[in-house]
């Protein structure tokens, strides 16, 4: 049992349907997160780049400030920040066989809390990219930056 077709009212001769359908792109698919950075990387290049060390760099100091300034209070969902940071030492200590390193955090807390907000901004990673990936076009624009031709002409084939 096929279902009937339908067709639509079209202001082009059907020749020009037909034609604009095979000119369609082969590939519907979506674009994977790899060749969206390729592309980002062709048309905006250093501003893209950029755009991310900043989002990056934004996202470790306001972790970084945030915990030692104690706006997140670690101990509320359950998390003695002094009692990681010596269990992190105690972990490179008996894995490295360094002293030093674990010394030195212990010396100084804020090396222990820094390396408690690098590791919470791994977890941001996914966000950053996308947030990286949708704001560079407008970045681009607002430095006055244009879209580099071979890489919107590659887009359009």
């Amino acid at each position: 049992m096929s279902l009937p077709q339908v067709r639509y009212a079209s202001s082009k001769p059907e020749t020009e349907n037909k034609a604009a359908a095979t000119a369609a792109p082969a590939s519907d698919k979506p674009a994977t997160v790899s060749q969206k950075l390729k592309k980002m990387w062709e048309a905006y290049g250093v501003i893209a780049v950029g755009t991310y060390l900043s989002v990056y760099v934004t996202t470790l100091g306001s972790l970084f400030l945030a915990l030692d300034y104690d706006v997140f209070n670690a101990a509320t969902v359950g998390l003695d920040p002094t009692y990681a940071i010596h269990m992190f030492c105690d972990v490179v200590e008996k894995v490295t066989g360094n002293t030093h390193v674990p010394e030195y955090i212990r010396e100084n807390p804020h090396v222990g809390t820094f390396a408690i907000a690098w590791v919470m901004t791994k977890f941001t990673e996914p966000f950053r990219l996308a947030f990286t990936i949708a704001t560079v076009p407008s970045v681009a624009r607002i430095l006055g930056k244009k879209e580099n031709k071979s890489a919107s002409e590659t887009e359009q084939k």
